[in-house]
């Protein structure tokens, strides 16, 4: 079986998700000075260069990584360091 991605897409491609997002938040046009368009890299830049653009408000990328597996590494070895023995 196989799966047809076209026919269930609801965007072209992430520059038209960002072109309709746009079209959905043209409400904040009137506040851009208010206004800063934050992207995630590894997909979101293009989505929201589209949004920046249509709202004249400035793009700024947020870098981020997860730290819940250092979190879990962390507590995983827990037991052994908690011990008095």
């Amino acid at each position: 079986m196989f799966f047809n991605r076209a026919a269930t897409a609801p965007f072209k491609d992430r520059h038209d998700a960002g072109q309709k997002l746009a079209e959905a938040l043209k409400n904040f046009r009137s506040q851009r000075d208010k206004v800063v368009v934050l992207a995630l890299p590894r997909g979101g830049v293009p989505v929201a260069f589209e949004v920046a653009k249509s709202l004249g408000a400035p793009l700024d990328l947020l870098m981020v990584y997860s730290q819940f597996f250092y979190f879990l590494k962390f507590f995983q070895g827990s037991e052994n360091r908690c011990s008095r023995t």
